[in-house]
């Protein structure tokens, strides 16, 4: 199955991507406590979204530029695929580093995850 393309605006503003402020993520995830620690950089943590409380994987996200961050949100806003986590939102908290705020799914696996693990066991067949 093939991961089909929304058409969105330029802005990922008006494609449904929230922006969160620090301390919405540092009170969604009990500043970023081991508690809510989940798995390779990810916090799980209860957010305010679309009206909605919903539970978010929040990982940080450096970037080198505005423009990345950008090209990032955008291209995240428009992929639709069951296999892909759908992204809700992001924070930008310096120049450098923000926060991506995705849909949190308890029985995933990361996409590094399964091509880590689908690559050693092809190795050894």
């Amino acid at each position: 199955m093939v991961a089909t393309v929304r058409r969105a605006e330029s802005d990922p503003l008006s494609a449904g991507i929230a922006q969160f402020s620090l301390s919405q993520l540092e009170a969604a995830t009990n500043d970023f406590s081991e508690d809510s620690y989940v798995e390779r950089g990810y916090y799980k943590g209860v957010l305010l979204h679309n009206g909605l409380d919903v539970v978010a994987a929040i990982k940080k996200f450096p970037v080198s530029n505005d423009l990345e961050l950008q090209h990032e949100l955008n291209i995240r806003a428009k992929l639709e695929h069951r296999n892909i986590v759908k992204l809700l939102g992001y924070a930008k908290v310096e120049k450098r580093l923000c926060f991506l705020v995705e849909e949190y799914m308890s029985n995933a696996k990361s996409l590094e995850n399964i091509i880590i693990n689908g690559m050693s066991s092809s190795k050894n067949t």
